[in-house]
């Protein structure tokens, strides 16, 4: 396995940047941050978590993650 992998397929790791265009190609292969998804210019906290619960709508988070608290965290 990766390095420092615990053998757990229930993470989901989200990862924020405002250059894009300045990752490293290494981090966007399968496995890693395989998908982009853009939350636009918007200072709007409802239309980032529209967003983000719309993309993520699939993902069987825990009674314990709060869409609201990971966009404030963006």
């Amino acid at each position: 396995g990766r390095e420092g992998e615990t053998g757990r397929q229930d993470v989901f790791v989200i990862g924020a940047t405002n250059r894009p265009d300045l990752l490293d190609s290494s981090l966007l292969r399968p496995g890693r941050f395989d998908r982009l998804l853009y939350l636009g210019n918007t200072t709007d906290a409802g239309s980032r978590r529209a967003i983000l619960q719309a993309a993520t709508r699939k993902f069987p988070f825990g009674e314990d993650v709060d869409l609201s608290d990971v966009v404030s965290r963006l």
